[in-house]
């Protein structure tokens, strides 16, 4: 099987805004992502406190504070651009092949994922026959999905975006919208419905794919991406993530599972070559027992969601 590096130089380079202190997980992230060594990550942060040492040689932090992400956003958009949180990013990531249209010169596609993923072999899916056939990659099968997702490096994919009627709104308004994926339609969706047959806050990422009036693109819906447990637990291991029946599972969102105060995702040792992930979280073999170490989460995720409700109700 061919592999989309096979002539050894990175073609792909997924691209990840963050503002803030990284998650708990985020290390298991990192370590997934450092075994796709034909991807470059590159992750724009205003944190200082980055990881550093061998085998993150694909993965790139560059210094960014979200009044500087502004500006940059405003001038490569001719559109005035005020963020005043990280969460409305995932409306802008669609935007990001403009947005940082610097940083991806050389390179043949350019994504957008989200952190709270487990990567496997990426290269198993991503082969070059499959790169060569579509401009537009979503780990979806219904729908471009915002925790993983590629687009060729080309002015017409990078500009997309600016075929919605709505763009403007959508970089304008502080409420979250969804662009990245199909807006309010996503549960038509979800039921097997069709997009155009119900109506939606903005004219989406999703809708504009769908669109052959304002799209040429080819698109792939490629349904690589799982978001539930189908087994009792995922083991990733060096590179390659796996059911406890040993299907190979290429991409791992879990973000109905990290809300749950027993969420476990203690430090990761630099030497761990493997780590399991089950309903209550990460698990790294260790002298302390796994009730241990979700009763420690329980605790420690307790404290923080009350202490931020009771910051919000002080606030109001």
């Amino acid at each position: 099987m061919a592999s989309y590096a096979e002539d050894g130089n990175a073609k792909i380079a997924m691209l990840i805004t963050w503002f803030g202190r990284f998650p708990s997980y985020f290390d298991y992230f990192l370590r997934s992502c450092s075994y796709n060594r034909d991807i470059d990550f590159i992750i724009f942060t205003d944190n200082a406190d980055v990881p550093v040492g061998p085998g993150l040689e694909n993965i790139f932090f560059k210094p960014l504070t979200l009044d500087l992400f502004n500006k940059l956003a405003t001038e490569k958009l001719a559109c005035e651009v005020t963020l005043v949180n990280g969460y409305k990013l995932c409306d802008i990531k669609p935007f990001y092949g403009k947005i940082y249209e610097d940083f991806i010169a050389g390179y043949e596609f350019w994504g957008f994922c989200d952190v709270d993923i487990i990567l496997g072999n990426l290269s198993a899916v991503l082969t070059l026959g499959y790169l060569q056939r579509f401009d537009v990659i979503s780990s979806h099968s219904q729908y471009l999905a915002g925790p993983f997702s590629l687009l060729r490096n080309t002015p017409e994919a990078n500009l997309l975006f600016s075929k919605s009627q709505d763009w403007q709104k959508v970089v304008q308004s502080k409420k979250s919208f969804a662009f990245d994926e199909a807006s309010s339609s996503m549960p038509h969706l979800w039921g097997g419905g069709d997009i155009f047959e119900v109506g939606s806050e903005v004219e989406s990422m999703t809708h504009l794919l769908l669109n052959p009036e304002k799209c040429t693109l080819r698109v792939s819906f490629g349904g690589f991406i799982v978001e539930r447990l189908t087994t009792s637990y995922l083991l990733w291991q060096e590179g390659t993530l796996r059911t406890a029946d040993d299907a190979e599972v290429a991409v791992f969102h879990y973000i109905v599972y990290k809300g749950a105060l027993a969420f476990s995702a203690a430090k990761l040792p630099e030497s761990a070559k493997k780590f399991t992930f089950d309903a209550q979280g990460f698990f790294v073999d260790s002298t302390r027992g796994r009730a241990f170490l979700r009763a420690n989460s329980f605790a420690k995720n307790f404290y923080v969601k009350s202490s931020n409700k009771l910051q919000k109700l002080l606030r109001r």
